[in-house]
């Protein structure tokens, strides 16, 4: 099992306040799931700055 598939870099994280935060542990089982970190993902992606077409 892949921990984290496609990880953000930090200045992300901060911008966009996706949640990846590996201190909080309510959120640490949803985090390590490649499916909801794609979630999370997706719903970051703004116009013109689409992640996966870099």
């Amino acid at each position: 099992m892949t921990l984290n598939p496609a990880p953000l870099p930090e200045k992300d994280v901060k911008k966009y306040g996706n949640g990846f935060d590996m201190e909080n542990i309510r959120n640490v089982i949803n985090e390590k799931d490649p499916l909801h970190l794609g979630a999370k993902a997706a719903d970051m992606v703004i116009p013109g700055k689409n992640i996966y077409n870099a």
